[in-house]
């Protein structure tokens, strides 16, 4: 897995935005049992990858590293979401219901517009698939939380000489 804080800047007509996001990445080797890939291959006509790669956008700080103005901002902001979508190397209509983008290789129904959770062996692949993307999201936000921890520890000799020096104003 790796991570990392990117700035998305963009040039629309006359106008500029820029905005900060996080991007997650991470490989995975799948583990289709014979039966399943054949299975896959039948509705596909395509063997199952076997290697995936899944990536996240998600928001950098709540729009505070937000600059610009007008589409190109809106164009900048839409890469970090506050309501994310499922990408299968294009946007489908369903969303995440997270601030964050998600992009691996789903496989989508035969109209191209959203996860194919209907074919058992399809559902199957793109239910792990979530279930791999939900995994690394929590690994994200432990991280943060983690990240967060540390800045507090690191913060608390200050916060505890701010206390003292607020107690000793109080009136008696």
């Amino acid at each position: 897995i790796q991570e990392r804080r990117v700035r998305l800047d963009v040039e629309y007509k006359t106008c500029k935005g820029s905005m900060e996001a996080r991007y997650v990445i991470a490989h995975a080797t799948t583990k289709l049992s014979k039966q399943q890939a054949q299975k896959m291959y039948r509705v596909t006509k395509k063997d199952p990858p076997k290697k995936i790669t899944v990536q996240l956008f998600l928001n950098h700080d709540d729009d505070q590293h937000a600059v610009g103005s007008g589409a190109a901002l809106d164009i900048a902001k839409s890469f970090a979401p506050h309501i994310g979508k499922i990408f299968i190397g294009f946007r489908t209509s369903q969303t995440t219901g997270l601030g964050a983008h998600i992009l691996a290789p789903f496989l989508p129904t035969v109209e191209r517009e959203a996860l194919d959770l209907q074919d058992p062996s399809i559902a199957k692949f793109n239910t792990e698939l979530l279930e791999l993307s939900g995994m690394l999201l929590r690994i994200t936000l432990q991280h943060t939380l983690q990240q967060l921890g540390e800045l507090y520890q690191q913060q608390l000799p200050q916060l505890h000489a701010l206390e003292s020096k607020l107690l000793k104003l109080q009136p008696v």
